[in-house]
């Protein structure tokens, strides 16, 4: 499951894939600087600095937080992601269906 802000959160790959096409559709790269790790290896915080170019190559360096569950064998099973992209464009604020 991936959940974005306070929005409801999406479940299955279809959704996950669908919203992350949106995603990328409205910009051109993006680099995870990160800061801190926080937990251990099945439950653990990462802050960052997303470094995004958007589709105008115009630049924007926000700081994001994603919470993250893993299952026994690595695969992230939960992943909860906050971040006021705002200023990179509109996919994290559009209610996913």
């Amino acid at each position: 499951a991936l959940q974005i802000n306070n929005h409801l959160p999406m479940h299955g790959h279809e959704a996950i894939s669908a919203a992350f096409q949106r995603y990328w559709e409205a910009i051109h790269t993006i680099e995870h600087e990160l800061l801190n790790i926080y937990g251990n290896d099945e439950r653990f915080c990462v802050e960052m600095l997303c470094h995004y170019t958007r589709k105008d190559r115009s630049q924007v360096t926000l700081p994001a937080a994603v919470f993250m569950d893993r299952s026994a064998d690595g695969r992230i099973t939960w992943a909860r992601s906050y971040i006021d992209a705002t200023p990179v464009h509109d996919a994290f604020t559009r209610k996913y269906a």
